[in-house]
């Protein structure tokens, strides 16, 4: 009989060594890491540190903002899309001079977030407006806003009914030549003095012709600007030869258009800045 008995193995690990009699060294290492990464990462206690570690979860950002926050950053985009909007005004010495007055009573751009730009002559009759438009034309591009005031010299010289046609037709075709341009038509203002004729004539082809040009204003797609304060009787607004403006008549002229642009201005925003 031996002294030394064989001590029997589990057959459960007779059979992986037979299955596996020998592992790679380096699948060995391999799992020997991973196994302590692992160890690594759960929680644990020490004789030295009680305290459990405890792994603190990263805060992530969250961009689901209201829209009462980000209105703001909208607001600020729609400012600066308003002041690539070009707006061209041409007339007669109103222009001329409502340039001046326009940066002493409303600063630079008539107080808009766009891009203005004066093109006043004196004396300047209908027939000169589209000449100087086209002229300007030559080495830029056309506006995004045309404002026009004139009219107001061809009273006495052309017959009121005729004069309305010729600015009808055109505003017309520069509607049909410029769809996505604005026009917008300043009506002729009283005065206290006329040139061609007597004032109670000639005030009243005024209103005719502006009333034609207020009709047919759907038919160039534009707009009218309307001057109800500057009335002829107010000696405050007009300077001694009683045809120009004084400081107080050129606050309430470009007031009334600068109204206009306003609107104008504000319907341009796109739809998610209304």
């Amino acid at each position: 009989m031996s002294l030394c008995r064989e001590v029997k193995r589990p057959f459960r690990e007779i059979a992986e060594d037979i299955e596996s009699p020998q592992e790679n060294p380096s699948k060995r290492m391999r799992t020997s890491r991973a196994k302590e990464e692992k160890e690594a990462e759960t929680p644990r206690t020490s004789a030295e540190d009680p305290s459990p570690v405890v792994q603190v979860p990263r805060r992530r950002r969250k961009w689901n903002l209201p829209f009462s926050k980000t209105l703001p950053v909208l607001e600020e985009r729609a400012t600066e899309t308003k002041e690539d909007t070009n707006i061209w005004i041409i007339g007669s010495s109103y222009i001329h001079r409502g340039e001046k007055a326009a940066r002493e009573s409303f600063g630079k751009n008539l107080g808009l977030n766009a891009n203005v730009k004066w093109f006043g002559k004196g004396g300047m009759r209908w027939s000169g407006v589209c000449p100087r438009f086209y002229s300007e034309l030559s080495w830029q591009s056309p506006p995004d806003v045309l404002v026009i005031h004139s009219g107001g010299n061809d009273l006495g010289l052309v017959p009121a009914r005729k004069l309305a046609a010729a600015i009808t037709w055109d505003l017309m075709q520069l509607h049909k030549e410029f769809p996505a341009m604005t026009i917008i038509y300043s009506c002729i203002n009283e005065r206290q003095a006329w040139r061609y004729g007597k004032p109670c004539h000639i005030n009243h082809d005024r209103r005719t012709v502006n009333t034609l040009i207020r009709e047919a204003a759907d038919k160039f797609g534009g707009k009218v600007v309307h001057h109800p304060l500057l009335r002829f009787f107010n000696n405050n607004l007009y300077l001694p030869d009683r045809v120009h403006f004084t400081q107080e008549g050129n606050r309430l002229f470009l007031s009334d258009i600068r109204g206009v642009l306003k609107k104008i201005l504000h319907k341009k925003k796109p739809d998610f800045f209304l």
